[in-house]
């Protein structure tokens, strides 16, 4: 568990596990966000900027200037993937293992912002797939999966996707018994 103390002067960050303080950073920043895994943690601070850390606590690397403030800082479920959105709408998708950092994907997301916000919907989450796609929902119930190959935003969720012929075709189990798509499609019937 990692926790930020803002303050007037910076912020303390403080991991921990089981109650017990593992490591903690000192930073002249106020903190905005944070993520992680077993492999690294992630913050965003109010000035652009991402820090990276170890599981020891260390600085994976110096200070990294985002294109903007973070809005979504999303670590992979189990692997050194990170997911961040920021707020002049540049989607970044990072591997950020020690040795071998990459951009993975660089996409500016102002097409699909605008088209699903017309009508005063909002962006309620960003995620990576099992896969690693990014997925995008909305608090209408639409989602869309970013296509790498096509480099585009493929719409996998809607009100309308359960009466669909297709619907079955994407449906791929799951441990929970749902593939990611159909949970997605389920989701956006019930918005």
């Amino acid at each position: 568990l990692i926790e930020a103390k803002n303050s007037d002067r910076g912020s303390e960050l403080v991991c921990s596990r089981g109650g017990k303080s593992k490591w903690t950073d000192q930073v002249e920043r106020r903190v905005t966000h944070i993520s992680g895994n077993k492999h690294f943690a992630a913050v965003a601070f109010e000035d652009g900027t991402l820090q990276l850390y170890s599981p020891s606590g260390r600085r994976a690397l110096p200070s990294l200037l985002l294109p903007n403030r973070a809005a979504f800082l999303v670590a992979g479920q189990d692997d050194h993937t990170l997911l961040i959105v920021t707020t002049n709408l540049v989607l970044l998708v990072w591997d950020v293992t020690p040795g071998k950092e990459s951009c993975m994907l660089n996409e500016v997301i102002i097409a699909l912002i605008r088209n699903a916000t017309r009508s005063g919907v909002a962006l309620s989450n960003v995620r990576l797939s099992n896969c690693g796609a990014p997925i995008a929902t909305f608090t209408n119930g639409h989602a869309y999966v970013f296509h790498k190959n096509l480099q585009t935003w493929v719409r996998v969720a809607d009100q309308s996707f359960l009466k669909s012929e297709f619907t079955s075709r994407l449906r791929q189990p799951g441990p929970s018994g749902f593939g990611e798509v159909q949970a997605l499609q389920i989701s956006a019937a019930r918005a």
